[in-house]
This record gives structure tokens, C-alpha cells and sequence, in this order.
């Protein structure tokens, strides 16, 4: 009867077990995911240029110009869409990919620093059983 507790107990704690890893990888990873997008926010924040001109401004001087009164009125806002649409799809692919860099480089430094802790603390626990020390 024992021996079947035991077993049974056994099994459970490898099933917990399991689960505390699974869930200890996804936080992991969440916290990587989240590091990189904080930085890759930043870092497309500082890299982004602001000396672009609002719509409002090329309208205003397409008005000054003499553009928007004649028959390529239309032509010069759909320029300016276009332009407008390229830029935003240009700065969304530079933030994709200094997340994608900023993941690949914090993912490994993570998994290097989380392995040394988990050594030390495994060397501490030797430390405390093979000596008799009160500091440890």
C-alpha cells in the first residue's frame, strides 16, 4: 500500500513538475518577447526621422504653388498618399526587424544568465551540505 502512495505521489509531483517547467519557458520567453519589443520601440524611436512634413503642410503648399487648383489636384494628394503609405510601411518593416534582432540577441544572453544562476545555486546547495557553515 505504501510502495502504491509512493508511486502514486511520485508521478504527480512529475506532472507538476512538468507543468512549473512548461510554464517557467513561457514566462521566459513572454519576458524576451516583451525586453525586445520595449527595445525595438525605442531604438525605432530614436533612429526615425522627424523633419517629414504633415499632410496638412504639402497640402499648404501645394495651395501656395498653384498645384491643387488645376487638373493634377488629385494626383498630387494620391503622390502624397502613396508617399505617406510607403513611409509608414518602411518604418513598421525597420521596427520588425529591430524586434526580430533585438529577440534573437536577448534570447540567448537570457538563457546564458538563467543557466549560471541555476549553477551557483546548485553549487550553493553542494557547498551547504558538504560543509558545516552557518553563512551559507
Amino acid at each position: 500500500m505504501k510502495i502504491e502512495t509512493f508511486h502514486t505521489h511520485t508521478a504527480l509531483f512529475r506532472e507538476v513538475l512538468y507543468l512549473v517547467k512548461f510554464l517557467s519557458l513561457v514566462s521566459s520567453l513572454t519576458l524576451i518577447l516583451l525586453l525586445a519589443l520595449l527595445l525595438s520601440v525605442v531604438l525605432t524611436f530614436l533612429t526615425s526621422s522627424d523633419d517629414s512634413h504633415s499632410l496638412s503642410d504639402i497640402l499648404a503648399i501645394a495651395r501656395e504653388e498653384g498645384w491643387i487648383h488645376g487638373p493634377d489636384r488629385a494626383s498630387v494628394i494620391w503622390e502624397e498618399y502613396q508617399a505617406r503609405t510607403h513611409a509608414v510601411a518602411h518604418l513598421e518593416a525597420k521596427h520588425i526587424l529591430i524586434f526580430l534582432i533585438a529577440f534573437f540577441v536577448l534570447s540567448p544572453i537570457y538563457w546564458w544568465v538563467v543557466k549560471n544562476i541555476t549553477s551557483a545555486s546548485e553549487t550553493i546547495r553542494t557547498l551547504r551540505r558538504g560543509h558545516d557553515c552557518k553563512w551559507f
